[in-house]
């Protein structure tokens, strides 16, 4: 079960970055919300 780990890490960092791109889709004028 050694490659769960890197697929674990691969969706999160996939999820993180769809999430991103999102906040700045939906980001009215087009600015990026501060984390």
């Amino acid at each position: 079960m050694t490659w769960l780990l890197p697929f674990r890490l691969f969706v999160a960092t996939t999820s993180h970055c769809l999430t991103a791109i999102v906040e700045l889709i939906r980001a009215p004028g087009g600015r990026q919300r501060t984390p």
